[in-house]
């Protein structure tokens, strides 16, 4: 009985590795044209829930204020790691206040 492993590297019944497939299956499902051509059913649905989810959100003050808040939030602990590691990197020169600043 045959089965899918055979010995031979390029053989007719060579096993794909899951890496193939995946790239095989993303490159697919970019390309956008060909899935709406191939399920346009399925494409106008996804992108009605999408319009829907994106305009309740919008349309609604209080998620737009925790979504504002969260985003506030994120960029002001981003900004604030990226000022930190800056002064880290900076050369700092020490001067002694009992000492007048020599010019």
């Amino acid at each position: 009985m045959p089965t899918n492993h055979t010995h031979e590297p390029d053989g007719p019944h060579r096993p794909r590795a899951p890496r193939e497939v995946w790239s095989t299956a993303t490159r697919k499902a970019l390309d956008l044209s060909d899935t709406v051509r191939d399920h346009p059913y399925a494409a106008i649905a996804i992108a009605g829930g999408a319009g829907l989810l994106v305009g309740a959100t919008l349309g609604s003050r209080l998620v737009r204020m925790l979504v504002g808040s969260v985003g506030m939030y994120t960029a002001s602990e981003l900004l604030r790691r990226y000022a930190l590691r800056a002064l880290d990197g900076m050369v700092e020169v020490e001067l002694d206040a009992d000492e007048p600043a020599s010019e």
